[in-house]
């Protein structure tokens, strides 16, 4: 347990928190928890065991907007994610779960998750809830509520990067509104760890 506690401090240091000898055994006791589980370790900084990673982040550092997207083209920083969007022909097929995908006009809300969000997915049947779905894409637990999810009034349309909705899906070849989401920092192939 020394050695490990010795290589979270140390690993916590080039993250830029000191972290004691106490609150190092502290968060490899957290480590042996289930996932979600939290651990305050001093200011902004937390710990979280996130499914089989144990995360040491900093709290409050990102904030959520919401935002409505009224014209063709626009772009906004969502926290952690980077939002564009611009007019374009919708594609024969949308993706359930990727990153890009098609509105058939503007008019839609990019906005935080709510309690009791659902969604009809693309190709299945009832309402799941994006909670769920978030949970399990493997989102880390401290990062659902900064999560973007974009609406129409109170329909979820799309989940970036875990589900895309069946619902306002344009026709193939007809002017649509192309919506595309990056996070900063990170490349394509890691945005939900």
């Amino acid at each position: 347990m020394r050695a490990l506690a010795r290589l979270l401090r140390a690993a916590a240091r080039r993250a830029g928190l000191v972290l004691g000898v106490r609150r190092a055994r502290r968060l490899v006791d957290l480590a042996r928890r289930p996932s979600g589980r939290r651990l305050s370790l001093g200011g902004e900084w937390r710990g979280e065991v996130a499914f089989d990673r144990l995360r040491v982040f900093r709290a409050g550092a990102r904030q959520v907007r919401e935002v409505v997207a009224n014209e063709d083209r626009g772009a906004v920083d969502f926290g952690e994610f980077r939002v564009s969007w611009r007019p374009g022909s919708a594609p024969e097929r949308l993706q359930r779960s990727g990153w890009t995908t098609w509105m058939s006009e503007a008019g839609w809300e990019l906005r935080h998750l709510r309690p009791g969000d659902r969604l009809v997915p693309l190709g299945g049947v009832g309402r799941r809830p994006v909670r769920r779905m978030l949970m399990e894409a493997r989102v880390p637990r401290g990062d659902r509520a900064g999560y973007p999810v974009v609406a129409r009034g109170e329909t979820i349309l799309w989940v970036p990067g875990v589900c895309r909705s069946a619902a306002d899906l344009p026709q193939p070849g007809t002017r649509a509104v192309r919506v595309d989401v990056t996070k900063h920092g990170g490349s394509q192939a890691n945005r939900r760890a």
